[in-house]
Parts: C-alpha cells; sequence; structure tokens
C-alpha cells in the first residue's frame, strides 16, 4: 500500500502509490453523492408525522443547499450547470 520515501531518510514519510489513493478518492465522492441524495427522503420519512410543513421544507432546503455546495467544491462546475443540476 506504501513504501518509504526514496529521497529522505525521514522514516515518517511515505509514498502513496498514486493510482490508490485515486480509486480511494473516487469511492469517497461515489459515497458522498449516493448520501446526499438518499438521506434527505429517510429524514423526510422519518419526520413526516412528528413535523409541520415549515420544517419539512426546512430540510429540503438544507439538503439542496449542502447539494449546490458540493457541487460547487467538488467538480468544475459553472454557476449554470449548479443552478441547473439544483433546480432538476
Amino acid at each position: 500500500m506504501y513504501k518509504q520515501h526514496e529521497k529522505t531518510d525521514d522514516k515518517d514519510i511515505y509514498y502513496y502509490d498514486s493510482h490508490r489513493i485515486r480509486v480511494a478518492v473516487r469511492l469517497l465522492i461515489t459515497l458522498a453523492a449516493t448520501l446526499i441524495l438518499i438521506v434527505p427522503v429517510y429524514v423526510l420519512l422519518g419526520t413526516s408525522s412528528l413535523t409541520t410543513g415549515m420544517v419539512k421544507v426546512t430540510i429540503i432546503l438544507l439538503f439542496t443547499l449542502a447539494f449546490a455546495f458540493a457541487l460547487a467544491t467538488c467538480t468544475r462546475a459553472s454557476r449554470q450547470e449548479i443552478f441547473a443540476a439544483t433546480a432538476a
């Protein structure tokens, strides 16, 4: 998984394979994207009988903002693309 860096004698510095890092990042992004889409459904399902309409709208708004923030920070999407994806 890792090997000691060849350019230093420091035993605390390791070189990680870039392919493994890319795979790990892809898995984390896929997991985050899935959670951003699934978690609001379960939150609304769990609060359906306990809350008012205003609380439900607030929950939807917060998860929509989280989705837009994730798009803005994790992709190179333009403002128009983020707006279109959030509106969909």
